[in-house]
């Protein structure tokens, strides 16, 4: 141990001097400091001359620690050999006492006040009384530090850094960082470790520098397909067992083998029934695409409904609509394109008359259009142009087709019957077409009446 640090010079008489020694070793650890502190007693007197110098029993040796801890030490006396003579000598250097004490290291430092005094020393015939008196401090350093830097790892909003003392446990920040798409899971020591902390637990385990980051799971949304007016295994809706993970590929489902509407073709999904969504998601079918929704969504079937579409067809070369020549009408060519229509299977329809002149005869060279269509220029299926349909669907069922899968595209020919084409004169003028006939006085049109085998008909002549 060090040499102690004498205090202050006190005397008894003018031959006889004395004073008090502090020493003080302090042994310094991670958690507590141990200080082992001697308290000296040195007279000038020397041992030897027949002088008894002591201090009084029950008085004793006192070192304060801190407020709180006194240590009261009480020895009868201190004598000196005889036969000395004055003067400061290291024999004249007594240990009064020793003691060690153990101050826990805390969060800030701290000094400790110490001291040790000697009261009403005595010679062998005259009382000195008084306080003989030493003091010093020990510093008791704050436990070391780390930093505790917290990582949002792709992530916003993480804790500001903070300060783990030494063996203390630390309770973590509760602030949690934010990361769109993602759930914060908790801390970590590597940016893909597991999770070990989480926010607002106790950081028990290390006592160095660390920096924690944060765990991420990506949030999982669920993806519900609606038939909209269609039905899948008896249902209109169905949900994707596969969610949408964000920023995970997704692939969007087509309607192959799913969602049926009878008489509807699938065109593709949207967010609103009505197909007003602004996002395309028809462009994302079978294909595999990176989920960035922040929600669940609900797809809805487009559709379209299937049409039938009807190319009529004269049938004939140099038709004429009208009754008459001089109408001056233009012919029907024999392959009549533009004159096609479509159907729908929604709504209510008849067959159109070609170019919309209705109730306007057509001739072509001693044949008339009766008013039938058929499939074939032969004839095929016959359908009468003013006959009525609920749909599009009744019109190509009596065509032999049908709508409920597909749209279906039909050809259409006008069906003839021949005649033989009157000349006859009304009010002095030629006329051509169906015979003019007087009936009570009055000119009337109609189709001849002829005898074929004994028996009358009407028809062409």
């Amino acid at each position: 141990m060090a040499a102690p640090s004498w205090g202050k010079e006190y005397s008894t008489t003018q031959y006889f001097a004395f004073r008090l020694g502090l020493c003080v070793e302090t042994v310094v650890s991670d958690t507590q400091v141990q200080a082992n502190i001697q308290v000296w007693f040195w007279s000038q007197h020397k041992f030897g001359d027949n002088i008894e110098l002591f201090y009084r029993a029950g008085q004793g040796i006192t070192t304060a620690f801190d407020e709180k801890d006194t240590y009261l030490v009480s020895r009868p006396h201190v004598s000196c050999p005889s036969n000395g003579g004055a003067g400061w000598f290291e024999d004249n250097k007594i240990l009064l006492y020793s003691i060690s004490h153990t101050y826990q290291r805390d969060t800030s430092e701290k000094t400790i006040n110490i001291f040790a005094h000697v009261d009403d020393v005595y010679n062998y015939s005259t009382s000195k009384g008084g306080l003989i008196t030493v003091s010093g401090n020990i510093t008791i350093p704050a436990l070391s530090t780390f930093l505790i830097a917290y990582d949002a790892n792709g992530g916003t909003g993480a804790p500001d850094s903070q300060t783990k003392y030494y063996g203390v446990p630390a309770t973590l920040s509760s602030t949690k960082p934010t990361r769109k798409g993602y759930t914060f899971q908790g801390w970590a020591n590597e940016p893909t470790g597991e999770v070990v902390f989480y926010a607002g637990s106790k950081y028990y385990n290390y006592n160095y520098n660390c920096t924690l980051y944060a765990i991420w799971k990506a949030n999982e949304y669920t993806v519900t397909y609606n038939g909209n007016g269609g039905t899948y295994a008896g249902s209109e809706t169905w949900i994707d067992p596969h969610k949408g993970i964000y920023e995970k590929p997704y692939t969007t489902y087509s309607n192959k083998d799913f969602f049926i509407r009878p008489g509807y073709t699938f065109v593709g999904w949207n967010e609103k029934a009505d197909g007003s969504g602004t996002q395309d998601w028809t462009s994302c079918i079978d294909k595999e695409w990176t989920w960035y929704y922040t929600r669940d969504v609900t797809l809805y079937a487009q559709w379209k409904a299937n049409v039938l579409t009807v190319n009529y067809y004269t049938n004939k070369d140099n038709v004429t609509v009208g009754e008459y020549t001089d109408h001056n009408v233009p012919t029907i060519p024999g392959v009549y394109p533009t004159n096609s229509k479509v159907y729908t299977n929604v709504f209510a329809c008849n067959i159109a008359y070609p170019n919309g002149l209705n109730n306007l005869p057509l001739t072509s060279e001693g044949h008339a259009f009766i008013g039938y269509w058929g499939t074939t220029p032969d004839g095929g299926r016959i359908v009468n142009h003013n006959t009525p349909f609920a749909s599009g669907e009744f019109l190509a069922n009596a065509l032999g087709e049908s709508l409920m899968s597909d749209n279906v595209t039909i050809d259409l020919y006008a069906v003839w019957k021949p005649f033989c084409m009157i000349h006859c004169k009304k009010d002095g003028s030629w006329k051509r077409g169906q015979a003019w006939f007087k009936d009570d006085g009055v000119w009337k049109r109609g189709i001849p009446w002829v005898k074929v085998n004994g028996s009358w008909k009407r028809g062409g002549a």
